[in-house]
């Protein structure tokens, strides 16, 4: 089970990153697209190696990166809408629902840790 921690602490990370790209395309000045990109890289790097922890701890390829991209789109999908105005629409509440039932499906199948 501990492996399964760095996975989903990976995909909580995953978001920093995307939401940084997201802010470095709107930033003007240099030194703001500079801090931006440096951000990205750092939550990029911090995410991959997170999922890499739990997949040396045990956490199956498949799995780990499904639940390590599941993670990452939800919270991307929720910072979205808390930080970028992002409408959430019926269809799309509906998606995540499934993706989160997905992740629940793997844990009840004995395909997670």
């Amino acid at each position: 089970m501990d492996g399964l921690i760095y996975v989903v602490a990976g995909g909580l990370v995953e978001p920093v990153w995307v939401c940084a790209l997201e802010r470095f395309g709107a930033a003007g000045r240099p030194a703001s697209r500079a801090a931006w990109a440096a951000l990205a890289a750092v939550g990029m790097f911090g995410s991959l190696m997170l999922l890499s922890f739990g997949m040396n701890e045990g956490v199956a390829i498949g799995v780990g990166y499904a639940i390590w991209t599941a993670v990452g789109s939800v919270f991307t999908i929720a910072l979205g809408r808390m930080l970028f105005a992002e409408r959430l629409h019926r269809k799309k509440v509906l998606a995540v629902t499934m993706i989160i039932a997905g992740i629940a499906g793997l844990h009840l199948a004995g395909g997670i840790g």
